[in-house]
């Protein structure tokens, strides 16, 4: 999570699955594919996120945007879901309610048939999403 910064993720080579949690939001917690030459995805401030590559790898190009309040300090920490109640209650909540595969991609498995499950996932799951246009 960025408090200061708006990631802009391009992927060059390969496929990633992103976890977007953002409290903000009307509905908080998201999935979402980024595929190789597709759309970029825009990830907002305040946003936690984590990432799982494909099995055979991926190269994202990622163009931040930070405010002067940015540091290295602020804008890279690790969090532990652990040690926020909020995060983690949002987290058991979909470990106990999430669709098979979005489980396995929470428990970490990282087999091919599930990130190609998520190649073409719901509309709503992209809606984190903009176009690539120029």
């Amino acid at each position: 999570m960025h408090p200061n910064q708006e990631d802009n993720l391009l992927s060059l080579k390969g496929g990633r699955t992103f976890f977007l949690v953002n409290f903000a939001w009307e509905v908080p917690f998201h999935i979402v594919r980024l595929e190789a030459n597709g759309k970029i995805l825009r990830i907002p401030p305040h946003t936690f996120h984590r990432s799982i590559s494909d099995p055979e790898g991926s190269l994202v190009l990622n163009q931040g945007v930070r405010t002067a309040k940015a540091t290295i300090h602020s804008e890279f920490r690790v969090y532990n879901s652990a040690e926020i109640p909020r995060l983690q209650r949002l987290i058991a909540d979909k470990m106990n309610t999430g669709k098979p595969e979005e489980l396995q991609l929470l428990r970490g498995d990282r087999h091919q048939s599930l990130a190609n499950n998520l190649r073409n996932p719901e509309p709503n799951y992209n809606y984190s999403s903009t176009s690539n246009a120029a």
